[in-house]
């Protein structure tokens, strides 16, 4: 277990960058394009990377769109939680290795203005709880072919 309070996006990096297999996020908001770029570059080395986020004027933004078409491109699996519901979780699930869970949205303010924590842990009892939770965020939430309009699913039909 690491516990960390500052530094947090490099050490999400490393963990990330070692990534083999699968990479599976829940986070409520991901605008920090340094981590986008980490996640491209799982994608292009074969890692099966699956997203659940909120659907909102924060993750669907002119600047982030890009960068999620382009995940989408790769083969990320991206679902969109609408308005009026908000998923709050703040966890991502390395190679059913490790997990990391905590406040830390995946922002450029979380890194470099907010007061944040993550938790990792390489407790095979927590990865299968988190992993569990994931499964159940993406069954309630179906992934979209596209990026949608801001409240809106594209729901992939088949």
């Amino acid at each position: 277990m690491k516990v960390l309070f500052n530094n947090i996006q490099s050490v999400l990096l490393n963990e990330l960058d070692q990534a083999k297999e699968s990479i599976r996020i829940a986070v409520a908001w991901f605008t920090n394009v340094t981590l986008m770029e980490c996640l491209l570059s799982a994608l292009s080395r074969g890692v099966k990377v699956t997203i659940v986020i909120n659907n909102d004027e924060i993750n669907n933004n002119a600047t982030i769109r890009p960068y999620l078409s382009k995940m989408l491109e790769m083969g990320c699996i991206i679902h969109w939680i609408n308005y009026p519901e908000l998923m709050h979780q703040k966890f991502c699930v390395i190679d059913n290795r490790v997990v990391a869970n905590g406040s830390y949205n995946w922002t450029y303010y979380a890194e470099s203005h907010n007061r944040e924590n993550v938790v990792f842990l390489d407790n095979p009892d927590a990865v299968t709880a988190f992993t569990n939770e994931f499964v159940q965020l993406t069954k309630l939430y179906p992934a979209c072919s596209s990026i949608p309009a801001v409240g809106r699913s594209n729901i992939d039909s088949n």
